[in-house]
């Protein structure tokens, strides 16, 4: 609680951060451009297992240098709000000193949320919408989008947030070409 009471966050390595000298997370640029692919494609519709397979096929390396994605990292990345510069405490806790063991915090303690704790890889927008598409896929994708999103096929194009049009596999095709993964 003192911790939290004089804003010390404790952050974990994560993928596309460094800590600076004084624990602060700063941007890792080559790892930043996995995290944003990872969120551009969920956006584009792909699974975390679709994600997965795509990082290990094109060479990605994992936070701790493994070459073979998971869903669940995938998951995880997806879920963490650190990527859109917040930072949530207390995720969980630890009842006992006794035993160690960890649970997830679902109101027992105080949470505590820092927004724009430390510069953001993906916007709060995007992050928001990836929030909004996981949840609904939890229910069969019945009730958030229109039904021409849901069903459609992995068209070659499609508009991504009104701004701006990707081409997710001209983008996979920079991105190899940009880590040394092929053309």
């Amino acid at each position: 609680e003192m911790r939290f009471s004089h804003g010390i966050v404790l952050t974990p390595v994560l993928l596309g951060y460094d800590h600076d000298d004084e624990g602060h997370l700063t941007i890792n640029t080559d790892e930043a451009k996995i995290v944003r692919l990872i969120f551009f494609l969920y956006l584009f519709g792909y699974t975390c297992q679709e994600i997965a397979d795509t990082l290990t096929e094109i060479g990605c390396e994992t936070k701790k240098g493994n070459n073979v994605w998971n869903p669940g990292s995938i998951l995880q990345i997806l879920r963490n709000e650190r990527y859109c510069g917040d930072v949530l405490t207390r995720k969980t806790f630890t009842p006992s000193y006794l035993d160690h063991k960890s649970r997830k915090n679902m109101g027992d303690r105080t949470q505590h949320r820092w927004k724009d704790r430390h510069e953001p890889i993906i916007s709060r927008d995007d992050f928001i919408a990836v929030q909004q598409l996981i949840n609904n896929a939890k229910y069969g994708n019945k009730g958030i989008l229109p039904e021409e999103i849901i069903n459609r096929p992995f068209a070659e194009k499609m508009f991504f947030r009104a701004s701006y049009e990707i081409d997710i596999e001209e983008e996979t095709k920079k991105y190899k070409a940009l880590v040394g993964g092929g053309s």
